[in-house]
């Protein structure tokens, strides 16, 4: 009876369905309750389902009943990885890897979760040892697939994705690669086309979704300048992408000082300065506005998550509410409205952010209706003492500036 739950579970999964595995595996744990086996299949069935939490749990229960067998930490990166929880998924892979260096699912996992931690030149490494002990691991093959087109070499990752369709022409996480690659090349048609056939075979695959999300905002000049941005700067070691917004600021700053002490350089440098600004301003707010433009789409608005719809709407919203204070401060000349401008202008940068997936969203959402609270408290305080930039307002201002820093520190 015991056997029979567990055989059930796993034909089950192999036909994709995790919640009536999940139920199999219950059962099987009443009767057994140190069940290794069971429990990695039930944390592989959670994580089936997207219920990472649970998943965690279980895995850690699996590698306290168990914790030389290399199979158990597998399983628990697996679970940390779909929670996002970067760090401690590598170090999970990392001593899957140790316990069994000979198999090549742990070095694919490892490098799948080093290439979304943009570690790019150890995720190659990893995939490639992957691929030394199984020359036709699909899991390998996508990631030095992506690696090397991370690293320009193009003809490497187009012979890498050719041997990996060859070897699995229906495999939706190879039609995701190859649809990523061929967005990070401009080539949107292509991307797309690949995106469409991963969703087909897998409905439910993110990275197919994102993909297709991003090839359909592509057709926007704009979004795709910004895309290619983004790809230039993932390109970069962490440290450097710090490194680079770090020396931005300060160059910044050096050129309004040097505008106030030469006013005659002003004409120069205001401009530049203006446009660091709106550069700033767009990479925290062009995911969501450009969501917004694509819920007019008659297949993109299928495609959002509903969190993404939210955000895109409250963003909006907040859009709307900045040039509407914007518009009343130059027909009325009042300066009241200033505050209302600046609070929706400014309203954008939490409200962006605030329910992207990844640790720390509680904290996120909460530092975001503080700071919407605090805004809605100054332009009152505004529009009743006629005295725009009251203290309310600043803290707000300053509040929704510093977001990214609460942001950045909530997720580590």
């Amino acid at each position: 009876m015991e056997d029979a739950h567990l055989r059930r579970a796993l034909l089950l999964l192999r036909h994709a369905r995790p919640a009536e595995a999940e139920k199999e595996l219950r059962a099987q744990l009443e009767v057994v309750p140190d069940d290794t086996q069971a429990l990695l299949l039930l944390s592989h069935a959670l994580s089936e389902q997207d219920k990472h939490k649970e998943a965690v749990a279980i895995a850690r229960q699996a590698v306290a009943a168990a914790p030389d067998l290399d199979s158990a930490h597998y399983h628990l990166a697996r679970a940390l990885f779909g929670q996002r929880d970067l760090a401690e998924a590598r170090r999970s892979a990392e001593e899957a890897v140790t316990l069994d260096p000979g198999d090549a699912d742990n070095h694919g996992l490892l490098a799948l979760i080093l290439h979304h931690a943009s570690a790019h030149e150890e995720a190659l490494a990893a995939a490639e040892r992957g691929l030394a002990i199984d020359p036709e691991h699909l899991g390998c093959l996508n990631v030095r697939s992506a690696e090397l087109t991370h690293l320009k070499r193009h003809e490497e990752a187009d012979s890498t994705i050719g041997k990996a369709l060859e070897l699995d022409p229906e495999n939706p996480y190879t039609h995701s690669n190859t649809g990523w690659t061929a967005l990070r090349r401009g080539d949107q048609a292509r991307a797309m086309e690949h995106f469409r056939e991963a969703l087909r075979r897998e409905p439910g695959l993110e990275s197919a979704r994102a993909g297709m999300v991003e090839a359909l905002k592509s057709r926007y000049w704009i979004y795709r300048q910004w895309l290619k941005y983004v790809f230039w700067v993932g390109n970069l070691k962490p440290g450097v992408q710090q490194g680079l917004i770090i020396g931005a600021w300060i160059l910044m700053r050096v050129l309004r000082s040097v505008a106030d002490a030469v006013p005659a350089l002003g004409i120069l440098i205001w401009p530049l300065l203006i446009a660091y600004v709106v550069f700033a301003l767009s990479t925290w707010v062009i995911e969501p506005l450009t969501n917004l433009l694509l819920r007019s789409n008659r297949f993109g608005r299928f495609l959002l998550r509903p969190d993404e719809r939210i955000t895109s709407t409250l963003t909006g919203i907040s859009l709307v509410v900045a040039i509407a204070g914007g518009v009343l401060l130059i027909t009325t000349d009042d300066e009241r409205w200033v505050a209302t401008g600046l609070f929706g202008l400014l309203m954008m940068i939490p409200l962006a952010s605030m329910l992207r997936e990844g640790k720390g969203r509680t904290v996120r959402v909460a530092a975001a209706v503080g700071l919407a609270l605090c805004g809605i408290a100054g332009c009152v305080l505004a529009a009743a003492s006629g005295e725009a930039l009251n203290i309310p307002f600043v803290i707000f201002a300053i509040g929704a500036i510093l977001y990214q820093w609460i942001v950045a520190l909530s997720a580590r």
